[in-house]
């Protein structure tokens, strides 16, 4: 069961763009992107699968840890001889541009909870919203990522939620809008 919600939590994440509706053009174009971006991740995870299961095999693919880490350190290249580098800034790219979208999320969203959406955006707010999740980030640091144990509890938790979210938050939306049409 531990490995479904893994497998779950590895495809959640578009599903919260939705949010960004506000800031977002009205069109069908921004449906049509994001479904094509969540295709090419579901592409991309079954082509790493089958390259992974015919490396190892299907005896050796079950002990591997990472076999997809573990795979990639055989690729050489004549040209790049630190490949992982490259593929290092290409995933802290990603990471960027994710905790921009959530910093943005955050930041809407603490405006709704304090009545303020009356107010334009600025930079004071945004700042305040980074001060604000630094200090939970460093509390949660101090008070439950020290030990081992609660690190696993967690990252099971963090999986957990992550899968949960991949069809609650599409489940919320039809119903919200059946109500609204009907």
């Amino acid at each position: 069961m531990e490995g479904f919600f893994l497998i779950l939590s590895s495809y959640s994440g578009p599903e919260f763009l939705v949010f960004l509706g506000p800031w977002l053009k009205t069109n069908n174009k921004t449906f049509r992107y994001l479904s094509y971006g969540n295709a090419l991740t579901v592409v991309e995870y079954v082509f790493l699968f089958i390259a992974s299961l015919l490396y190892f095999g299907s005896n050796y693919l079950s002990k591997s840890q990472y076999p997809i880490i573990n795979m990639a350190r055989y690729f050489q290249n004549p040209v790049f001889e630190r490949i992982d580098m490259i593929m290092l800034s290409f995933e802290l790219f990603n990471l960027v541009f994710a905790v921009s979208l959530f910093l943005l999320l955050f930041y809407g969203a603490s405006k709704i909870a304090f009545g303020k959406m009356s107010k334009p955006s600025s930079g004071k707010g945004l700042l305040f919203s980074v001060f604000l999740i630094f200090i939970g980030m460093v509390l949660l640091n101090e008070l439950f990522w020290k030990p081992w144990e609660k690190q696993n509890f967690l990252l099971n938790l963090q999986i957990i939620a992550g899968s949960l979210s991949y069809f609650l938050v599409p489940l919320v939306i039809v119903l919200v809008m059946k109500k609204k049409g009907g």
